[in-house]
């Protein structure tokens, strides 16, 4: 068995892979993961509710975008699976062209995107990733060729709330009507339907510039209360950055074990 870690800023998903299948999922808060033997003591607990024996793990893979949590995942490979944790990367080797100008800056949960998406979804597609930053990727042709990152609505939440003296901090959720006619309402109005306008403007752009109508897929955490009102959407897939990390397993696998590849 291995795990599957797609370390967000806010959010981790770990996905438990045996045989090809992700068989189970866990959304644990990044800022609790703590030392290799909290996390050891966290997981030994999720195996345990799940049947399963965390002895029986192999190794590890990472997308991370936190460096600085990462370690915790090196020193618990090292110290209770024996293994070198494997991280993601923009690698050239993968058979992916990475088209953009500075491909070492892509984001480890957007390769990851990128990979899923290449796997089960086709050579165009778009990815639209909601996290604490909702992330747009690109795949056309095979190749990587950019996209756009926005503020996610829960953060633009969180911030007006932190950065205000009398603006109250309100659930995620669409508002109706044009205009707001109390607090709330104008809240609603500005955040969530001005992000999911923003969306629906870019990601428009964006499928005009194709030849042919590339595959839109959604992932993330708030993505499945937003994905009717995404105006192309065609697949809604919360494991796709997780399926990702397991090609990207897959095809190192492959290179380290023919070179040539």
């Amino acid at each position: 068995m291995r795990l599957l870690v797609d370390l967000g800023n806010t959010i981790t998903t770990v996905g438990l892979e045996d045989r090809g299948n992700i068989s189970t999922t866990w959304r644990l808060d990044t800022r609790s993961l703590g030392t290799e033997d909290q996390l050891f003591a966290n997981l030994s607990s999720l195996f345990f509710s799940s049947g399963e024996d965390i002895c029986s793990l192999k190794g590890v893979c990472l997308a991370s975008v936190v460096p600085a949590v990462s370690s915790v995942f090196e020193y618990f490979c090292r110290k209770y699976t024996g293994s070198a944790l494997v991280q993601v990367t923009a690698d050239e080797r993968l058979g992916v062209n990475w088209d953009v100008e500075y491909p070492a800056e892509i984001g480890a949960d957007r390769v990851a995107n990128v990979l899923g998406a290449l796997k089960h979804y086709g050579n165009n597609a778009v990815v639209v990733d909601f996290g604490t930053a909702i992330t747009i990727d690109v795949v056309k042709e095979g190749s990587f060729v950019g996209g756009a990152i926005l503020l996610g609505i829960e953060t633009s939440m969180k911030a007006l709330y932190q950065r205000t003296a009398r603006l109250p901090q309100i659930p995620l959720s669409l508002f109706s009507e044009p205009v707001g006619r109390n607090t709330e309402e104008n809240i609603r109005l500005g955040i969530t339907n001005g992000t999911l306008y923003a969306l629906n403007g870019i990601i428009s752009r964006i499928v005009n510039a194709f030849s042919s109508r590339p595959v839109l897929i959604t992932t993330g955490g708030t993505a499945s209360k937003l994905q009717e009102h995404i105006d192309l959407a065609d697949h809604h897939d919360p494991l796709l950055t997780l399926k990702g990390i397991l090609e990207y397993v897959y095809r190192i696998e492959a290179l380290e074990t023919d070179p040539s590849c």
